[in-house]
């Protein structure tokens, strides 16, 4: 009876009104609708602050709007590569400013934000 049962489920899925389809072009014609999710990393705070951030965020991979008062978009194609990005931005102020990192004035938050003298940079889904 479980033998009966799985052959007609198969025999189901390959007759669809008495002709047999082939099953990728089955996905691709009802798969039709793909979301691009992208991940922004917003810039805001005083202006030098906003340039350093920027020139330390960008990367290839991105993409650059100028919000109002000297702010900052940069849009990412993942989460993945927005959270590298804040990384690597993190590392490059960290060994340029050594000094400046010891006295507080550069902090990151793992994945979601980063801080430079009064500027800040936080990660938007």
């Amino acid at each position: 009876m479980l033998k009966f049962i799985f052959l007609f489920a198969y025999t189901q899925i390959k007759i669809i009104f008495g002709k047999q389809i082939n099953h990728k072009s089955w996905r691709q014609q009802h798969n039709t609708a793909t979301i691009i999710m992208t991940t922004s990393i917003i810039i805001s705070g005083q202006i030098s602050g906003n340039h350093t951030l920027h020139n330390a965020i960008c990367t290839y991979e991105s993409e650059t709007k100028k919000l109002n008062f000297n702010n900052y978009e940069i849009i990412f194609p993942t989460k993945g590569k927005a959270v590298k990005a804040l990384s690597e931005a993190f590392q490059t102020l960290k060994n340029d400013e050594v000094d400046y990192y010891k006295q507080g004035g550069i902090s990151y938050v793992r994945g979601s934000f980063l801080s430079y003298d009064a500027s800040n940079a936080k990660i938007n889904e």
